[in-house]
């Protein structure tokens, strides 16, 4: 997936986490955000299984704070990197 379409994907993603729960999202955007998600203080990925569970009720459900936390997380890398800043420069 573009370094640009991931960006604004997550963007989108961050705006509104409930996009998460449609199980429409690109997957990668999708395992991107299950590397960031956090419910508490463990380290980050540590309940990728949040997002990812094809029943719910498997697992805890991901609250759309913690969404919006680990679409942030998974955005800083990137917004710094050269092929993310010229997408943004493009806008």
């Amino acid at each position: 997936m573009p370094a640009g379409v991931m960006v604004a994907t997550l963007e989108k993603v961050q705006s509104n986490p409930s996009l998460l729960l449609t199980g429409e999202l690109p997957q990668p955007v999708e395992w991107k955000i299950a590397h960031h998600y956090q419910r508490g203080d463990e380290p980050a990925g540590t309940h990728w299984g949040d997002q990812v569970a094809a029943v719910p009720g498997e697992v805890e459900q991901p609250t759309e704070a913690n969404i919006k936390k680990a679409a942030a997380s998974a955005l800083k890398p990137m917004q710094n990197g050269p092929r993310a800043r010229a997408h943004l420069q493009s806008r």
